[in-house]
């Protein structure tokens, strides 16, 4: 089938392609954030030493769901500042939590692009 519409049709399309292929990736580094984890009780560490972040998580789908509830929830209704969250994804997720940093600008500009489509008539 063929769809058409405007440039701002477009760049709402392509927006959330972008923020359906971040929630992948979440899925993704969730998987393996559990997969690679060391289970507590093999960890050799001091006994003031700090457990890995996901330690308290046993499933996948546990922290996913933390990281929506309480990491990107918050920080879309502007109750987590950016740089904790930044920290916390770092925590969780590794070097690869990047991606992450900006899904809330991403999901805000869908927001306005979706008001731009509604608002004008030749959009669609």
């Amino acid at each position: 089938k063929i769809l058409y519409g405007g440039d701002e049709f477009l760049v709402f399309i392509r927006l959330l392609e972008t923020v359906c292929s971040r929630i992948s990736k979440i899925l993704e580094m969730s998987c393996e954030t559990i997969r690679l984890r060391t289970p507590a009780s093999s960890l050799v560490a001091p006994t003031n030493a700090k457990p890995p972040a996901a330690a308290k998580f046993s499933t996948a789908q546990e922290l996913y769901k933390y990281y929506f509830d309480d990491l990107l929830k918050p920080l879309l209704e502007s109750e987590l500042d950016q740089g904790r969250y930044e920290d916390e994804c770092r925590q969780l997720f590794g070097k690869d939590s990047y991606l992450l940093f900006t899904i809330d600008k991403v999901l805000k500009e869908i927001a306005e692009q979706a008001k731009i489509i509604t608002e004008e008539n030749d959009c669609l």
